[in-house]
């Protein structure tokens, strides 16, 4: 998905579509079981345009979709006429209330996981720089057809496939945590 393209709507069946006519429940299961699936996604809508669920997006912004900033507003100071305050005691007041604002969290564009932006060091994230590859060297794809099975790549975020791919830049397995480590990107 481009950067500056989100969706603001949600996936649903296509019962109209073409692309369900000759599927059969009882043999490959149900639609709404293939929603995350990319090879299916032209059987789905969005319902925020009535678009392709294979389109990429249809709201443009200025901000990146990973970015998901949160932001608390300060808290508010009622103060009465019929209580006079003392204006040393809220001058004190209002400087503690200026240091405790709640914190602002964003998305990680490495990691994807929330932080505080104002808690964020060196050690904060950790991460894979690379992307996921293939693992030809293991075992796993050893009696793999792709005739019969379908491409080795579509399957690089299927859980059920993890032992068969690897991280690029330091050939470790996928579920390793991170081989570099770094500030939160946001």
């Amino acid at each position: 998905m481009r950067a500056d393209l989100i969706r603001p709507g949600e996936k649903e069946l296509d019962y109209e579509s073409e692309f369900w006519a000759d599927h059969d429940e009882r043999c490959h299961g149900p639609m709404d079981s293939f929603f995350d699936d990319p090879d299916y996604a032209d059987g789905f809508l969005w319902d925020c345009c009535q678009e392709s669920g294979s389109n990429e997006g249809c709201k443009f912004t200025k901000h990146r979709t990973a970015l998901n900033e949160i932001r608390y507003p300060p808290p508010v100071v009622i103060t009465s006429a019929e209580h006079p305050i003392n204006v040393l005691a809220n001058d004190r007041k209002r400087k503690a209330e200026a240091q405790m604002q709640r914190p602002t969290y964003a998305r990680c564009g490495n990691c994807e996981r929330r932080f505080d932006v104002d808690d964020n060091n060196t050690k904060s994230c950790v991460y894979h720089p690379g992307y996921k590859t293939i693992d030809n060297e293991g075992e796993h794809w050893c009696d793999w057809d792709e005739e019969c099975h379908g491409s080795i790549s579509s399957l690089e975020d299927d859980p059920d496939h993890a032992d068969g791919f690897m991280w690029s830049c330091c050939e470790g397995p996928l579920d390793h945590p991170g081989c570099k480590t770094g500030r939160h990107e946001a």
